[in-house]
C-alpha cells in the first residue's frame, strides 16, 4: 500500500521553481535589491552571477532560496523589480518520494540495529568479519538514503526562483569616463585625417574630368 495515498492536498510535500526574467535600468542594483527580497524572506542567495563587461550590456543571473510561505510574495516583489519579460512556474508533487525515502531510512536503521546484535554474539572471527562487512555496506546505503531525505526536506521547505535581470533593448553603454586619453586622441585623430584624405580624393575624382576639356579650350 502507498503509504502517501491518503495525504490530503493541504499536506502534501510540494517542490516550487520560478523562472523569472525581468528588464531593469539598473542592473547590479535590481541585482542587490532581489538579494534583499530573498534575505528579508529568510532565505538566501545559493548563486549570483553579475556581468558588466564593457562592450556589451550587463546581466545578472540568480538563484534564490525563499520559504514556502513566503514564496508566492518574493516572486511578486521580484517581478515589480522592473518589467517581466518572463515567468515560468512549476510545481512538483513529490509526496510519494518522501514517503518512500522516510520509511527506507527508518528500515536501514533497524537492519544495522539488528547487524549490531548479531556483531556482539558472533563467536568466530569469520563472522565478525561478515557482519563487519554486512554493516559497512549498509551504513552506506543508510548515509545515502539521509542525503536524499535532506534534500527533499530542503527542497520541500524553500522554493526555488531562478531569476535573470537584463536592460531593456534600447540600452546604450555609457562611456566609461569623460577622458579619451592620448591614445584615444591619436586614434580618433588619425581616423579624422583618414577620412579628410578620402573625402579630397573624392572631390578629386570629380573635378578631374572637367580640368581636361578646360585645358583645351584655355
Amino acid at each position: 500500500m502507498n503509504p502517501a495515498a491518503g495525504v490530503p492536498v493541504a499536506e502534501r510535500e510540494l517542490v516550487h521553481t520560478a523562472e523569472l526574467a525581468v528588464e531593469v535600468e539598473d542592473v547590479p542594483a535590481a541585482a542587490e535589491e532581489a538579494v534583499g527580497v530573498a534575505e528579508s524572506a529568510g532565505g538566501y542567495v545559493a548563486e549570483e552571477n553579475v556581468s558588466t563587461a564593457q562592450g556589451g550590456p550587463p546581466h545578472a543571473s540568480l538563484v534564490l532560496h525563499v520559504p514556502q510561505e513566503h514564496y508566492d510574495k518574493a516572486v511578486e516583489e521580484l517581478a515589480a523589480l522592473g518589467t517581466r519579460a518572463d515567468l515560468n512556474r512549476r510545481v512538483e508533487d513529490v509526496t510519494e518520494e518522501v514517503a518512500d525515502v522516510d520509511s527506507r531510512v527508518e528500515s536501514a536503521e533497524a537492519s544495522l540495529e539488528r547487524l549490531r546484535e548479531l556483531l556482539g554474539d558472533a563467536e568466530s572471527v569469520e563472522d565478525v568479519l561478515a557482519v563487519e562487512e554486512q554493516i559497512s555496506t549498509r551504513q552506506e546505503d543508510l548515509e545515502a538514503l539521509q542525503a536524499r531525505q535532506e534534500a527533499l526536506a530542503e527542497q520541500t521547505a524553500y522554493g526555488t526562483v531562478r531569476l535573470d535581470l537584463d536592460p531593456p533593448k534600447t540600452y546604450v553603454e555609457d562611456p566609461a569616463g569623460d577622458s579619451i586619453g592620448f591614445l584615444g586622441g591619436l586614434e580618433r585623430g588619425w581616423r579624422a585625417l583618414v577620412g579628410l584624405a578620402r573625402a579630397a580624393s573624392v572631390a578629386v575624382g570629380w573635378v578631374l574630368p572637367f580640368l581636361v576639356p578646360a585645358a583645351v579650350l584655355a
